[in-house]
Order: C-alpha cells, then sequence, then structure tokens
C-alpha cells in the first residue's frame, strides 16, 4: 500500500504556534540534551570505558545535535525567500483592493 505512495509529498507541522508547543519542543530538546551531557559525563569518568559505551554515547550525542539542528532550521525558515513572497503578496493585495474600488 506504501508503494502507491512513491509520488507524494508529506508534511507534518504544528497548526498552531502557542506558548504551550514551544515548552514542549523545548523541555524535550532540553532533556535530551541533559541526557546526553550526563552520559558523556559518566563515560569520561569511568576509568576503562567499553569501546561500546563510548560508540553508543557518541551515537545518542549525535543525535541529539541533528535534532537541535533540524528544528533550529525549521524555525528560523528561509526568511529572504518568505520575505521576497510576503512582499509580493502584500503588494498583490493591495493592487486588489484598489481594482475593487
Amino acid at each position: 500500500m506504501v508503494n502507491r505512495l512513491d509520488s507524494s509529498e508529506a508534511f507534518s507541522v504544528p497548526l498552531f504556534d502557542t506558548k504551550s508547543n514551544r515548552g514542549m519542543v523545548n523541555k524535550k530538546l532540553r532533556d535530551d540534551m541533559i541526557s546526553a551531557i550526563s552520559k558523556c559525563k559518566s563515560i569520561i569518568h569511568f576509568s576503562d570505558p567499553r569501546k561500546a559505551q563510548i560508540t553508543d554515547t557518541l551515537n545518542e550525542a549525535r543525535r541529539v545535535v541533528k535534532t537541535f539542528n533540524e528544528y533550529q532550521s525549521v524555525v528560523n525558515l528561509d526568511l529572504e525567500l518568505l520575505s521576497d513572497s510576503l512582499g509580493e503578496l502584500k503588494n498583490l493585495s493591495i493592487a486588489l483592493m484598489q481594482r475593487a474600488k
């Protein structure tokens, strides 16, 4: 069934940009960061950590950094592109309002 969707596109975005939604994202990311930092510190203080422990901890740290970067890129958006489009939309709206008079 999924194969039928190969030319489709899907996005998951919050419907409302609210303080509580931002708070949830910030809390989850902060909790993940604190957990990854704690794991890194504990591995550093082990006298002889196993290579697998180091690898797992580094993978967790990379995952958290990747998640942070993804959230940051979503929040920052492409302001230049969007600003140009917003300006064009405003100008066209004004032109339409003038034409409706």
